[in-house]
């Protein structure tokens, strides 16, 4: 079973936490704000835009846009690795805020 901590987190450690979360979760939010506005993603690949040719990473943010407003037959079309990299940054995030300090616990009690 898992134990949280009673214990706050040092003014280090809470920075590191934030620039973790925001870092793992921006994608997140990216995509979901992006994907119920009218605005179109500020991003463009250079590499496509100097050479013609599309990059192995185009279309991942149509196929995160795509997963975050629930289309994931569409989030395929796009890019068929959106759907695990969009899960693999939810488990980072969600592990970063939770797990983590589970952890930290779990090395202050074995001292």
């Amino acid at each position: 079973m898992l134990k949280f901590s009673a214990s706050s987190l040092s003014p280090h450690a809470l920075q590191v936490r934030a620039i973790e979360l925001v870092l793992l979760a921006s994608p997140l939010v990216g995509a979901y704000y992006y994907g119920y506005t009218e605005q179109s993603s500020p991003l463009f690949c250079p590499f496509k835009a100097l050479t013609g040719i599309p990059c192995p990473g185009c279309g991942m943010t149509r196929s995160f846009i795509a997963i975050a407003t629930g289309h994931l037959d569409k989030a395929l079309d796009y890019h068929f690795f959106g759907i695990f990299l969009f899960i693999g940054f939810a488990i980072a995030t969600i592990h970063s805020s939770l797990f983590r300090t589970f952890e930290q616990t779990k090395s202050h009690n074995s001292l």
